[in-house]
């Protein structure tokens, strides 16, 4: 069966779980990056999310921006401290200037400094920040906004570093 291998690297690695092939394999398809569940999304693939009414944290960016590839490893980490505890959150990235499409839904969601991230939870926005952000705050943000109590507390137990104090305010 082809999906048995859909992992492997071609030197017998998984690179991915197999869990996460089988059931998200648009996502790794169109990752450019190294692995991790950080999501590349367009406007349309937010707007889909948003009509779903699952919680998700998006992050509006653009090429040119500083900060934005400032922000991109602790979204990074971000995505796989979700993915560890909550799989059911999707953590992305959408280029707000890649197409007419995204610039629309930007302007549409008020979004008018870069990067902007945004908490997403039944269709509606639970918070925003403007800035790059540890991925500590990031965590702690997620963990309080859209993870529920229980998952959370869990995530606090193993994970105490991702909660440790730091500011939630942008670097």
């Amino acid at each position: 069966d082809d999906d048995d291998t859909a992992g492997d690297d071609g030197g017998g690695k998984v690179a991915w779980s197999s869990l996460f092939m089988r059931f998200a394999p648009a996502v790794v398809a169109s990752s450019s990056s190294a692995p991790g569940p950080l999501e590349r999304w367009d406007a349309e693939q937010c707007e889909i999310a948003m009509a779903g009414g699952d919680p998700f944290v998006v992050s509006f960016g653009t090429t040119w921006c500083g900060p934005c590839h400032v922000l991109e490893p602790e979204l990074e980490t971000l995505a796989e401290f979700t993915w560890e505890f909550d799989d059911s959150i999707a953590v992305a990235k959408l280029d707000a200037e890649a197409s007419p499409a995204e610039e629309a839904l930007a302007g549409r969601l008020g979004v008018d400094a870069y990067p902007t991230t945004v908490w997403m939870i039944g269709g509606r926005e639970a918070h925003r920040v403007e800035g790059a952000l540890p991925a500590a705050a990031l965590v702690q943000l997620t963990a309080s906004l859209v993870m529920d109590g229980e998952v959370a507390e869990v995530a606090r137990a193993t994970r105490p570093e991702m909660f440790a104090p730091v500011p939630l305010e942008p670097f």
